[in-house]
């Protein structure tokens, strides 16, 4: 390389120059001189146990010790200062950087000591230590016999200081209930005080995780005061509240920096959101990538407490449900309410008794906590939560067990509040009030809950409700909610049906459920067993009976004799017996005259709307039962006159909202009578009974596609049927339609067939 000409004579250049070697060595020297002097001034490495690359120095700085991310720019700062105020000299940037890296490949490398790095607060062997965040890095130590303030140093937790936090007020001993002064301040209902106390307290122990705090409420019910006032009692910060991060990784950092995390206005979010919050406070960890093009993935395993409010949060998800407790807050009157800065005032007066009255509970939870969770056998989701409540609880003064029995109450409310939009949960529980314990695929379980569902009148196509449209979105919402399900008595669950036996094809998917302490047997469908008396909805007539021995399907030969009422559904030979009709005929006739009875009036025939109360004739009834071997004993839409039944419903007490639990008759009111079929097929389903219904043949319309077509035995009658007149009592003249006889027939379970 030629040396440009005015250098030529004047220095003396060496190659060494040129190449930027002596450069070079100079950096490496002053990297080797600056790692040498932090090394001397660091009193301890400590790596992060949950990344490796973290690594902080413990130090001594302005007359205290401090913890210090090598990695930050503040690290930096301190070696720039330190080193200038003991050899006064400064370098370029890269030299500290270099020797702060040269540090922390030593600490990731060598037999450095790896540990927890807390953020406001540390649960160490019983003891909670508080980081107050002053400058001089001074801490509150709680534990069983009191708190105290004390330094921070190299034997005490390892502590992250994060830009945004600010100091807390030391606290002082507290001689009044501060904690209901500050209920009376944020406005919390006199109902959810005695949890929401408890709840607050919770939020100071770290390695346990706590419901989230949900805030609810209309507009000007101060929602974001309560919420960045919980913030400034735990953790405060110059952010009190923030807005829910679009990005996950985003989301993610900001609970790893935040020991509470404060949301304000949250309307809804998304499922990742959700699962994001809840690994966040049951500490599983969420995982982020190190650089946006670096493969390396960084696990941030934290435990964090969650803050958030809005005024109707649409809230669907099931297990952010479950770790979550509400809190509904109420609008306040304009003469009542408070300014900002008077509200501050009087926040800030109450402060330090208030934490100083946390502290002393928090210490007698600490020193009881072993004994209490030995009496405690209710074990929830937040089980942890349940354990530390009832201790916070008893410290507070209240009743041994007062807690728990609020918090399953709370439970079980939160769960019937979490499923209003999910509307499988309260039709397994309509379907599973009589019902043994059921078993049957995916696929029949999915008809039989639209039938349960369109009976209920839910609009099961409608976009605002989590009806499951298909039998494949049945398993994820069985998975959801089946630990609500368990806090109503119902064991729910799905497998993969791989067995050769036959009970179900294989490769299917099965759902059963179980009422919990149920000992019976799981029958592919359930039958309940027969009552000995009817319910009381049923009433009671009694009528004669007889015997009817069939020949076959379309000729019967009929012998009448006359038995007093039996329940039993054959007589000793095995014959079936069936009311006693009106007459020996047999088959109704379509030509004028005759009726088996006093004569028709040719004058009445059924119209759809009229015929609701035309009655089926007693022989043909009898005819129906004998020929097709059906035993009714209840009658699901009757009048005591038309009953054919001993046990009967009238529309006053309404076969559509009854269960049916026998052996059931239905001659519909045709003007609902798709209403009707459908319940048809609803009760044979769910209580494996055999329904024979007597309708209007039309196989063009929905109900009959949907509950009859494939489902069940249909019959034409052989001619136009003559109902009874409810007016006259007599038959009327013939039907204008068809009519067919559809049986939906109980199947026979596993105990029927070895019998």
């Amino acid at each position: 390389m030629e040396l440009p000409e005015a250098w030529k004579g004047s220095v003396h250049v060496t190659k060494a120059h040129l190449d930027g070697k002596d450069e070079n060595k100079e950096n490496d020297r002053v990297t080797k001189q600056l790692y040498n002097f932090a090394k001397r001034e660091i009193r301890k490495l400590v790596v992060a146990d949950s990344d490796s690359s973290l690594v902080f120095g413990i130090i001594q700085t302005n007359n205290h010790i401090e913890s210090l991310n090598l990695g930050s720019f503040r690290a930096e700062m301190w070696l720039k200062h330190e080193y200038d105020k003991a050899h006064g000299e400064i370098f370029g940037t890269e030299s500290y950087k270099s020797a702060l890296n040269r540090l922390v490949a030593k600490a990731m490398f060598e037999d450095s000591a790896t540990e927890t790095i807390y953020n406001r607060v540390a649960m160490v062997d019983r003891v909670i230590w508080y980081d107050l965040a002053w400058k001089d890095w001074k801490a509150i130590r709680i534990d069983e016999d009191g708190y105290k303030l004390t330094d921070l140093d190299e034997t005490t937790p390892t502590f992250d200081r994060k830009q945004h936090q600010s100091a807390q007020v030391m606290p002082s001993p507290c001689d009044f209930d501060a904690l209901e002064k500050l209920c009376d301040l944020l406005r919390i209902k006199k109902s959810d005080r005695f949890i929401f106390k408890i709840h607050l307290i919770s939020m100071f122990i770290e390695k346990y995780p706590m419901p989230i705090m949900v805030i609810t409420g209309e507009y000007g019910s101060i929602k974001t005061t309560i919420t960045k006032t919980i913030k400034k009692i735990i953790d405060p910060s110059n952010q009190l509240s923030l807005n829910i991060s679009k990005s996950i990784d985003d989301l993610v950092l900001q609970l790893y920096h935040r020991y509470v995390a404060a949301y304000d206005n949250v309307s809804s979010f998304s499922q990742e959101v959700s699962d994001t919050f809840c690994r966040a406070i049951t500490g599983d960890g969420n995982s982020k990538r190190a650089l946006y093009k670096d493969t390396d993935e960084i696990i941030l395993n934290y435990t964090r407490k969650i803050v958030l409010n809005g005024i109707a949060p649409t809230i669907d998800n099931t297990d952010f449900i479950s770790r979550a407790i509400f809190y509904e807050t109420n609008p306040i009157n304009e003469e009542e309410r408070l300014t900002l800065e008077e509200f501050n005032q009087e926040i800030d007066k109450l402060l330090p008794f208030l934490l100083g009255q946390i502290c002393n509970i928090l210490s007698y939870a600490l020193r009881n906590y072993g004994m209490v969770k030995q009496q405690i056998k209710f074990k929830p989701r937040m089980s942890d939560f349940a354990v530390w409540g009832e201790t916070i609880s008893q410290g507070l003064g209240n009743k041994p067990m007062e807690f728990i029995e609020k918090y399953k109450d709370r439970l079980e409310q939160l769960s019937l509040e979490a499923i209003n939009n999910f509307p499988l949960f309260g039709l397994v529980q309509k379907i599973m009030e009589n019902q043994t314990p059921y078993e049957d695929t995916v696929s029949k379980f999915h008809r039989l809950l639209v039938a349960q569902a369109e009976n209920e009148g839910i609009d099961i196509k409608s976009k605002y409700n989590k009806f499951p449209k298909a039998p494949n979105k049945i398993k994820y919402q069985v998975q959801s909610l089946r630990n609500s399900f368990k806090t109503v008595g119902i064991d729910i669950s799905i497998y993969q049906y791989n067995g050769r036996e036959g009970r179900f094809p294989r490769g299917n998917h099965v759902i059963k459920i179980n009422k919990l302490g149920s000992t019976q047997e799981v029958a592919k469908v359930s039958q309940p067993p027969t009552p000995s008396q009817p319910d009381q909805i049923y009433e009671q007539k009694e009528p004669k009976l007889a015997e009817i021995k069939t020949g076959g399907r379309d000729t019967m030969s009929a012998k009448i004799d006359s038995f007093s009422g039996r329940d039993s559904g054959r007589d000793d030979s095995g014959d079936w017996l069936v009311s006693l009709p009106e007459n020996d005929q047999i088959y109704e006739q379509n030509q004028g005259g005759v009726d088996g009875r006093d004569g028709g009036d040719k004058s009445r025939t059924p119209s759809p709307r009229q015929s609701d109360y035309w009655g089926t004739p007693r022989d043909i009834f009898d005819t129906i039962c004998g020929l097709y071997k059906v035993r009714p004993i209840l009658d699901v839409c009757a009048t005591p006159e038309n009953a054919k039944c001993m046990s009967f419903i009238t529309e006053k007490t309404d076969g559509l909202k009854q269960t049916w639990d026998k052996e059931s008759w239905c001659n519909p009111p045709y003007s609902q009578i798709g209403k009707w079929v459908q319940k048809c097929w609803l009760e044979h389903e769910k209580n494996n009974i055999t329904v024979t219904a007597l309708i209007m043949k039309d196989e063009t319309t929905a109900y009959w596609k949907d509950y009859i077509k494939d489902k069940a035995e249909v019959y034409t009658w052989p001619h136009r049927i003559r109902f009874i007149d409810p007016m006259t009592g007599h038959k009327a003249d013939s039907a204008r339609f068809v009519s067919a006889i559809v049986i939906w027939r109980a199947k026979k379970n596993a105990t029927d067939e070895n019998q």
